[in-house]
C-alpha cells in the first residue's frame, strides 16, 4: 500500500468511520478575487458526542488526488 494510502487508512479514517455527516462547512468570502486560495469546503462529521470538522483540500496547483485535514472545532488544531 503507498504510504499516502496507508496514512489515509491510519490516521484519517479511523476518526470518521461510523460517524455520521451532519452538516456541511464554508469559509467562501463573496468579494474574494477568483483565484483566492482562502477559499474551503468541507463537512462536520458527529461521532458519539465529539465533532470533527473535515476540509477537503488539495495542492495549490490542484493537479494532485487531494486529502482531507481533520481539526477539532474547539480548538481549531490538526486531529492526528
Amino acid at each position: 500500500m503507498p504510504n499516502d494510502a496507508r496514512y489515509m487508512s491510519d490516521q484519517i479514517l479511523k476518526h470518521l468511520v461510523g460517524g455520521k455527516i451532519t452538516q456541511a462547512l464554508t469559509t467562501f468570502e463573496d468579494d474574494a478575487e477568483e483565484d483566492y486560495f482562502g477559499d474551503f469546503a468541507g463537512f462536520i462529521v458527529t461521532k458519539g458526542k465529539r465533532k470533527i470538522h473535515v476540509w477537503v483540500q488539495s495542492d495549490p496547483e490542484g493537479n494532485g488526488g487531494g486529502f482531507l485535514a481533520l481539526e477539532d472545532p474547539k480548538t481549531e488544531k490538526p486531529i492526528r
